[in-house]
């Protein structure tokens, strides 16, 4: 059984961050090594709710608003598992088996190195076109990422799902390969390159096991 560690990205929106961790409690069903939060507000009293909230947890406080990538990259130094199941703080969990059966999947190809876990009705609207062939690994099935119609984007995203710290680990850190200014989509974008140049691929599961909750408190600095 392969170790995984959780980070969640967050950024001064606690009562997103408590629906995050609660419905993660609530739905995973997989043994995690390690429980990372990273509070990205640089706000003193942020951090104090959040350390009253998650103490049993490795919190980590950025004395500046560092963006989601920086954060990222912080988070992940401190994991030590060869799995990380990356989340921020605006995704509520609704159906068991996420991190076993990405892992199932991810363990099938070596470079497997992110899964999605949103269903099958987000592909559509990321844009993103799918491999043909429906694929099955352990009574798994998934699809392959594609590419956009512009060969720009390759599937890697910032959303939650488990991902591979050994593919993280060729490319890192995230923030060499796009400044902080980059709108959140071209960062993606970027850093899937960085992987697709090294034969990365990313897949999707079929089944909905997370939806975003924070489509109207978006941070768009980040």
């Amino acid at each position: 059984m392969e170790e995984v560690s959780v980070v969640i990205i967050s950024c001064n929106r606690l009562d997103l961050l408590i629906r995050t961790v609660s419905s993660f409690n609530k739905y995973n069903t997989y043994p995690i090594k390690e429980f990372i939060i990273v509070e990205d507000s640089a706000d003193v009293n942020m951090h104090q709710r959040v350390k009253e909230l998650y103490s049993n947890y490795t919190l980590i406080f950025n004395e500046q608003n560092l963006g989601l990538f920086a954060s990222m990259d912080v988070g992940y130094s401190h994991v030590t598992a060869p799995y990380v199941f990356h989340s921020e703080d605006d995704w509520e969990y609704v159906r068991s088996g996420f991190i076993e059966n990405s892992l199932t999947v991810l363990e099938s190809d070596p470079l497997f190195m992110q899964a999605w876990i949103r269903g099958m009705s987000y592909v559509p609207l990321s844009g993103m076109t799918l491999e043909p062939e429906l694929r099955e690994v352990g009574g798994i099935p998934y699809y392959v990422i594609g590419r956009d119609s512009n060969d720009w984007w390759h599937g890697y995203c910032s959303q939650t799902g488990l991902r591979k710290m050994s593919a993280y680990e060729q490319i890192k850190p995230f923030t060499q390969w796009s400044p902080v200014t980059d709108y959140l989509t071209w960062k993606e974008c970027k850093v899937g390159q960085a992987y697709h140049a090294l034969g990365y691929k990313v897949v999707t599961l079929l089944d909905e096991y997370a939806i975003h909750t924070g489509d109207n408190r978006r941070l768009w600095v980040w």
